[in-house]
């Protein structure tokens, strides 16, 4: 794998290696994880500006509601049979 310098504050560097230690991983390893964290993190919270948008226009709304309906009712389908 291919690596690069960062620059941080000697307290961002303190505290990394102190997470580091503490989760026994490297330094490297722990900020893969911060960033897969904070990654999902910000996809969520695009996805909830985007339902929370959806919800404004009341037709969209009223047409996503009515998809939904389609999806649970296809859930169901020969699930009698098992």
């Amino acid at each position: 794998m291919l690596t690069t310098t960062i620059r941080v504050s000697r307290k961002t560097q303190k505290a990394l290696k102190k997470l580091a230690m503490k989760q026994e991983m490297t330094m490297e390893q722990v900020i893969d994880s911060m960033l897969e964290q904070f990654r999902r993190e910000q996809f969520l919270n695009d996805l909830n500006r985007g339902y929370e948008a959806l919800k404004k226009n009341n037709r969209a709304w009223q047409q996503e509601l009515k998809e939904r309906e389609l999806f649970e009712s296809a859930l169901m389908d020969d699930l009698q049979n098992e």
